[in-house]
């Protein structure tokens, strides 16, 4: 069974199952690992099935996330997210993203639908619809682009908010 890593807003999201292309897991750049992250914020297991007959997620009656359509299927509670989909490129990307979302809820952080980069190492946040021009602007004017199309804000610990690039950006 293959087991690699997420390392997403200083914690570590643990995938294990079938990744049907191995380029998929290339294209998430910075994010992608094999190597366990020391000391995350948070730790997530994502436990990924693409045979339906056999996908069985664990209830225990915690708090949990539960989505449907028709290419995936995504449970989750506590620290673990199971996951059906159909072994397509979408699908997985779907999944992956519901359990960052999972995962940055469950440590008190919010991901957005949002443009993000940093200046003077102060981070600048441009929520908005599709076509407005999040990433036209991003591109051209941050030292560094975060994100140009989903972030995450998170508390720091301190009365502070840290925000957080992701591996999702736009076509």
């Amino acid at each position: 069974m293959t087991s690699r890593y997420l390392t997403i807003a200083g914690g570590l999201i643990h995938v294990v199952g079938p990744i049907t292309d191995d380029r998929w897991w290339s294209n998430l750049g910075v994010f992608a690992s094999t190597t366990r992250l020391h000391n995350p914020r948070f730790e997530l297991e994502l436990r990924l099935e693409i045979n339906r007959e056999v996908f069985r997620p664990i209830r225990s009656g915690e708090s949990s996330i539960a989505y449907t359509r028709h290419d995936l299927e995504v449970h989750g509670e506590g620290s673990t997210v199971w996951a059906w989909y159909d072994g397509e490129h979408a699908g997985f990307l779907a999944v992956l993203e519901l359990a960052v979302f999972w995962a940055v809820h469950r440590m008190g952080g919010i991901m957005l639908h949002a443009a993000a980069g940093t200046i003077d190492g102060l981070a600048m946040v441009m929520p908005g619809p599709s076509g407005t021009g999040k990433s036209t602007a991003a591109r051209g004017g941050f030292e560094r682009v975060l994100s140009d199309e989903r972030i995450i804000i998170s508390p720091d610990g301190r009365g502070h908010y840290d925000v957080w690039g992701t591996p999702f950006w736009s076509d």
